[in-house]
């Protein structure tokens, strides 16, 4: 993260997604990540969908800064966070 409503993602790969975001000129994401590690609402485990936007960079400030810690990359996906929302719920 960059910013509270920032993310960068390393990209070598994700064709099918930039394909994707050429049909959809909104570029919605929904991100899902969860871990084990921290107790949720109902027991060990918690997990968050994040919406928002993106778009792949291959050039600019955030594409050098994250090359520096990725070589290995070829683009960057940026995400704009609209909001977050926690899963399992009760």
């Amino acid at each position: 993260m960059v910013s509270d409503d920032i993310i960068l993602i390393p990209a070598a790969g994700m064709h099918s997604i930039e394909q994707d975001f050429e049909k959809d000129p909104k570029h919605e994401l929904i991100i899902t990540i969860g871990s084990y590690n921290y107790s949720g609402t109902a027991g060990m485990g918690r997990g968050y969908h994040i919406h928002g936007s993106g778009q792949f960079i291959n050039e600019g400030a955030y594409f050098d800064q994250m090359k520096a810690q990725f070589d290995w990359i070829r683009t960057v996906l940026v995400v704009k966070i609209h909001d977050v929302e926690q899963k399992i719920i009760e």
